[in-house]
């Protein structure tokens, strides 16, 4: 993180490396944003398209949202099984 620190504090100062300070600051926030990434919010998405099939999805208990797209639907599901192996207490303290 010194090294994103160190180059856009550079790019501040000289504007021929403002380039580089924009990418290293990309790659700072995508640090701290993969590690802050809640995938318990994360969801599968279905397309199906006859109404029969439809209305037994919107029974089970992982139903989420349902929308209508012309003569199909698209179904939001949440995930059967989730793995919560990343740390997002690195996010709630910066």
């Amino acid at each position: 993180m010194e090294k994103v620190s160190e180059a856009r504090r550079e790019g501040d100062a000289d504007e021929d490396k403002a380039m580089i300070a924009e990418m290293m600051k990309l790659i700072g926030n995508s640090a701290f944003g993969r590690s802050g990434m809640d995938k318990g919010k994360h969801k599968e998405t279905k397309y199906k398209s006859c109404d029969g099939s439809i209305s037994s999805i919107v029974e089970q208990k992982r139903f989420y949202d349902v929308e209508e797209l012309g003569d199909s639907f698209k179904i939001t599901l949440k995930k059967k099984c989730m793995k919560l192996n990343d740390p997002i207490h690195l996010s709630i303290a910066i």
